[in-house]
């Protein structure tokens, strides 16, 4: 782990030494001192002995069995640390002001001139050249208590795995129901308990060790059998969980729907939760699962075939290679059929080179951790071994996603977010950082050291999910490597290392400012949205200088200090669901930053100092005013301070307040990606569209309209944007416009408050490739027709608030693939859906506030309720 600490530092004299900086800078500093012209060439000499070091550590440690080595490599990581931050500040201070009259060489004359300034680089010369000395002296030590040789082999892991076949749609990242394997007995068993007809209370346990495959069995049970009962819900439990959480976890899944789930659920106390969980499970038949008898491990003959599910995925018969075979057989056997083991063994090997000796190697070192540390039993000594295998790309990411608490659904989005600010992910050839971090994401899929737990309509994962064991070995590793720490009220995590680089809080009753310091501290994440706040903030700028993220969501902050906008190297700042209403105007001298997540704060207003933030990637500031998804207009964005279209590194701008000004303007943001603007009037459509037209790369749009009346013109967007997939208009639309172009290609599609008076599906059936369409009153007809062939990729569905509609008709193989239908306040649709049940695919039907009769209707069809499971709910006005 030691060589990843490297790696970002090496990574960080990299860009120092490609900025043109050093060597501008280096011709005035050599008039004024000698130490100061010697720092590009020390600076290089630093990065080349961090190369070779890096190598070195990437020697297994544990197979060394070196003591010596392990406390060497622990002070290479406190230097490379102390490097980074080094750097940091350097490339800070030469950068923040390069772009003043006279360029750097002009800004470098004025540093000279300032006593001040001119120190600060003193200072950093100096420390650079005390890190040489340090290193040095490193190298020493290695020469005279470490040899080098019989250290095993060093065959580096760093293969190029194919992270990019997601986007090609070979990656397999979701295990079929083909491909499971030894659990036919067990669900049978579970199955035939599950549809007894018997009306009293049953509790089934299904217990086992770590790894066996409760989960899976379980999970498998569930989606097949939940349809058959009237409400159900499947919760994982921490081991930390409170009875509160648990229960509005509870009844939140059981509604199945949020909009039904009571709107003061987050003040109920647990009488209140309780009575509120009688009353939703009253008269009903029910299905709850807490994720944890006795299972027997797999067969010699299922672990295998197992084995070689995930070891040969990507060969024609997933069958193993003769000469494979014995290795392949001694390396099961050391799993003791146990599932987690052999599909971590499996996935590992798949990424492998498929040669006697290398997998010969695996076995070995295999045996190794077994032998070595017989205490952790096989699960974790092979997740161990498949750790050690990661590229070190990989790495850090799959450490950091230990951060969050147990059984957390980890976001794909947000975690491509912190990965970028880490450092982790950066731009690869002509991929994204974005692109890359969601590669990452893959790859740790396809290695089975993360697992989906849900993924979108268009087959890329939304959340996903650590194994509890996994996770286990994630914070050891993390804590002996010192990669992050967690502090959590009731536990020994309590105790914070001084020199912690990243802090996750999960638990804390204590105003954690008061006593805690942490000079080296990088990310700071919160979890624990009661915690004290009096000290808190303040205490960054003042003791966490060189902090990178900070992550705040759900806190009750009301104000940000001014002094955030001392944090030089902050990169990400998270105030996602907070109270915070104003950000002061220090927040422009925060040249680093990335991300701003201002996502259902109190901002309304940004300052005009945000227009300096160069580097910014993505910027949410939007905030929900309607809830409950009735009126016309449902959020609200910021007014745009004059010069925000000058942030040409925007990629997600979500949302701003249209203007005459800004329409005209966004031409500039051509990097783009994800947008959203509210208040468009009929007279900005000209502009708008053609400032979008120049938005070559957007990916998701959003135009709403400034009222109900207001027509959403967009004939200027032709030729169409070539990567637009999801598209949402919200405003009156004339019937032509949904013949135009930019609809081609789309993968999702909402509609709202259109006025359509044609049935709008003989024109939107021509978009082969849509997933998900979405109607809110769009439509004022009485009919909608789905015609045979029609829609034959989609899989969702809403049908919301349409007054007029009367009738629905589903023709021959129309929706072949839908997986979920959501119908709402439809107050004039009384027939059932002509042929609802030819919709073989269903697994998900929501019937909110719609007729009563035709809800019954529904609910009673035995045929439609054997293949999906029907949520029923009426507000309290109807």
């Amino acid at each position: 782990m030691a060589e990843v600490a490297i790696l970002l530092a090496i990574q960080k004299l990299g860009l120092a030494l490609g900025t043109e900086l050093l060597n501008q800078a280096s011709s005035l500093f050599s008039q004024k001192l000698a130490s100061l012209a010697e720092l590009p060439n020390s600076t290089e000499r630093i990065r080349r002995e961090l190369h070779v070091m890096q190598g070195l550590c990437r020697i297994d440690r544990r197979e060394s069995k070196n003591q010596a080595l392990e406390a060497w490599i622990a002070e290479a990581q406190k230097a490379a640390h102390t490097i980074e931050d080094i750097v940091d500040e350097y490339i800070f201070r030469m950068d923040q002001d390069r772009q003043r009259q006279g360029g750097v060489v002009g800004y470098m004359k004025q540093v000279l001139k300032q006593p001040k300034s001119f120190g600060s680089f003193c200072l950093i010369a100096f420390q650079i050249k005390q890190v040489e000395n340090d290193l040095d002296h490193l190298s020493c030590l290695k020469d005279r208590w470490i040899q080098t040789t019989g250290f095993g082999d060093c065959t580096s892991s760093d293969n190029v795995s194919e992270w990019t076949q997601h986007l090609t749609g070979n990656s397999p990242l979701f295990m079929g129901e083909e491909q499971l394997v030894g659990i036919d007995e067990d669900r049978h068993m579970l199955t035939n308990w599950l549809r007894t007809e018997k009306l009293d209370l049953c509790i089934i346990t299904v217990w086992g060790m770590g790894g066996l495959g409760k989960t899976t069995l379980v999970t498998n049970v569930y989606k097949r059998e939940s349809r058959n009962f009237e409400c159900h819900a499947r919760i994982s439990i921490s081991q930390t969980f409170k009875i509160e959480d648990l229960l509005r976890k509870m009844i939140t899944e059981l509604y199945g729907d949020k909009k039904k789930v009571p709107t003061d659920i987050d003040t109920m106390d647990v009488i209140e939760l309780k009575e509120t969980l009688r009353e939703s499970l009253e008269q009903k038949k029910y299905l709850i699962v807490l994720d944890d008898l006795k299972l027997e491990p797999l067969s010699d003959p299922d672990a295998w075939k197992l084995f070689c599910k995930r070891a040969f995925r990507n060969y024609e018969n997933q069958e193993c290679p003769p000469e494979l075979e014995k290795s392949a057989r001694d390396i099961v056997d050391k799993c003791e059929g146990l599932p987690l083991a052999i599909v971590s063994l499996g996935s590992l090997l798949s990424l492998r080179e498929n040669s006697e000796t290398e997998w010969k190697r695996v076995y070995d070192q295999l045996n190794w951790e077994l032998a070595n540390d017989q205490s952790l039993g096989p699960v974790r000594n092979i997740l161990n071994l498949s750790f050690n295998y990661l590229p070190k790309y990989l790495k850090n990411c799959f450490l950091s996603c230990s951060m969050f608490p147990e059984d957390h659904l980890l976001q794909r989005k947000r975690l491509i977010r912190l990965w970028i600010a880490e450092g982790f992910a950066v731009e690869r050839g002509s991929s994204t950082a974005e692109e890359v971090a969601e590669g990452y994401i893959v790859e740790l899929i396809r290695r089975s050291m993360l697992q989906v737990e849900e993924w979108n309509h268009f087959g890329r994962v939304k959340y996903c999910r650590m194994h509890d064991l996994v996770r286990e070995l994630a914070v050891s590793l993390s804590e002996r490597e010192k990669f992050h720490s967690i502090y959590q009220d009731n536990r020994m995590e309590r105790m914070v290392d001084a020199n912690a680089r990243r802090l996750s809080v999960l638990k804390c009753s204590n105003d954690i400012g008061v006593n805690i310091d942490l000079p080296r501290l990088r990310t700071f994440v919160a979890f624990d949205t009661t915690m004290p706040l009096s000290s808190f903030l303040p205490m960054f700028p003042s003791k966490s200088r060189y902090i990178a993220i900070l992550e705040l969501q759900g806190l009750t902050i009301e104000k940000i200090p001014d002094a955030i906008g001392d944090l030089f190297n902050l990169r990400y700042l998270g105030l996602r669901d907070t109270e915070v209403k104003l950000l002061p105007k220090s927040i422009g001298k925060l040249s680093n930053l990335l991300i701003l997540d201002l996502y259902q704060s109190a901002i309304q207003k940004l300052p005009r100092e945000i227009t300096n933030l160069k580097k910014l990637r993505h910027m949410f500031v939007e905030r929900v005013t309607d809830p409950n998804g009735k009126a016309f207009r449902l959020c609200s964005g910021v007014c745009a301070p004059k010069g925000l279209w000058n942030l040409k590194e925007l990629q997600t701008l979500q949302a701003v307040e249209a203007s005459s000004e800004l329409v005209g303007r966004l031409e500039n943001l051509t990097n783009l990606r994800s947008f959203r603007i509210w208040n468009v009037k009929k007279t900005y459509s000209k502009q708008l569209c053609a400032s979008l037209s120049r938005m070559r790369s957007l990916s998701y749009l959003s135009i709403n309209a400034s009222d109900e009346n207001a027509f959403l013109n967009l004939e200027g967007l032709n030729p169409p944007l070539p990567n637009l997939k999801k598209l949402t208009l919200t405003g009156r639309l004339a019937a032509e416009t949904l013949t135009f172009p930019l609809f081609r290609d789309l993968q999702e599609l909402r509609l709202a408050w259109c006025q359509l008076t044609a049935d709008p599906l003989q024109s939107l059936a021509q978009l082969s490739n849509l997933t998900c369409l979405s109607l809110r009153r769009a439509y004022n007809g009485e009919q909608l027709c789905f015609c045979d062939q029609w829609f034959p990729n989609l899989k969702r569905l809403d049908l919301d608030d349409l007054p007029q509609l009367k009738q629905v008709k589903i023709e021959g193989t129309a929706m072949s693939k839908l997986e979920t239908l959501y119908m709402e306040d439809l107050k004039n649709l009384t027939e059932v859906p002509e042929r609802i049940e030819s919709l073989t695919s269903l697994r998900t039907l929501f019937l909110h506030d719609m007729d009563r009769q035709l809800t019954s209707c529904l609910a009673e069809n035995g045929q439609l309720r054997k293949i999906c499971t029907i949520y029923i709910h009426f507000s309290n006005s109807t």
